[in-house]
């Protein structure tokens, strides 16, 4: 079980380690070093490019730009097309292209197990652009489905939210509709929170605030969520793989956290005392977003494992 105090502690030992290279990405014509950007965007923007080299490395040079633009950065065909100085057709062309390339590696390796971890899981981005979310989301999921099928993939696992669970928001029902798409190839779906270390945590974005001085931001001082390590988070996706497919999965992820507690702990752990040295500024609940989240444990099943439930 994640306290305020566990958060903190992985959160460190992960703030110690070295920035890593941005060259790949500044290859394709993307910087963090944007004018436009305030330090805390850059930053964030870095954190978020680093998570995605690997992925990248493996798209074909000539379709690299198209995937940056279009399906990392979310702009339409027509912003990429405009971006990248391409016609429309182009740009259609090639993720055509690339997409029957993904179906062409799937029947060239033949894998036996399939993560499906991709998506936009940026709340507020999803409300603003909500058919590129329902695309990239829900859509994409399905045909990803049909692939899989089709090429005789054993097992596919997509790595689902917290959110999909009586959803408020355009990310949380692009999210369930994955599920079902999902389940009803007769494959696994499993459901958990927030990741300590993520490209999108809060704890990261805090840590910023709290080195350049405050103030560190908090939606509401009601307003708790859920907390798993990485490590946890993987090992359990992986025994959740071994178990009946067609299901969705549920992680415990033990008892709820308040972020304006974590965001006191974490000031203190600076060295700084809350409210005093570093101001806390309440900015209000986005649209979408649940003061609690939900994990829908109540009506659940147990599994052979104490941490994993059907829901």
């Amino acid at each position: 079980r994640v306290t305020a105090s566990a958060c903190t502690d992985a959160l460190r030992k992960r703030s110690r380690q070295a920035a890593p290279s941005l060259e790949g990405l500044r290859e394709e014509g993307f910087d963090a070093a944007d004018p436009a950007l305030t330090p805390e965007d850059a930053a964030q923007e870095s954190e978020r490019r680093r998570a995605m080299d690997e992925a990248i490395a493996a798209v074909p040079p000539e379709m690299r730009s198209v995937f940056l633009l279009r399906d990392v950065h979310g702009l339409s065909v027509a912003e990429a097309a405009k971006a990248l100085r391409l016609s429309e057709g182009t740009v259609k062309s090639r993720l055509a292209r690339a997409r029957e390339k993904i179906a062409a590696a799937m029947c060239r390796e033949q894998p036996q197990v399939l993560l499906h971890a991709a998506a936009y899981k940026h709340l507020p981005m999803c409300e603003v652009n909500a058919d590129e979310a329902w695309r990239n989301n829900a859509q994409a999921t399905e045909a990803l489905v049909k692939v899989a099928r089709e090429n005789g993939i054993a097992n596919f696992v997509f790595i689902s939210t917290d959110k999909a669970v009586n959803p408020s928001s355009v990310m949380g029902s692009t999210k369930l509709a994955a599920e079902k798409s999902v389940i009803a190839g007769g494959y696994t779906a499993v459901r958990f929170g927030n990741v300590l270390g993520s490209s999108g945590s809060v704890v990261p974005k805090w840590e910023r605030q709290i080195a350049n001085g405050g103030p560190v931001t908090v939606t509401d001082r009601r307003m708790t969520r859920y907390f798993m390590t990485v490590q946890e988070a993987v090992g359990l996706v992986l025994v959740a793989a071994t178990m009946e497919p067609g299901r969705v999965y549920t992680l415990d992820m033990g008892q709820p956290v308040s972020l304006v507690t974590l965001a006191e702990e974490m000031i203190r752990r600076a060295g700084y005392r809350p409210y005093r040295d570093i101001a806390i500024e309440f900015t209000g609940i986005r649209p979408g977003e649940k003061l609690t989240e939900e994990l829908g444990l109540e009506q659940a099943k147990p599994t052979s494992h104490a941490k994993i439930f059907q829901t």
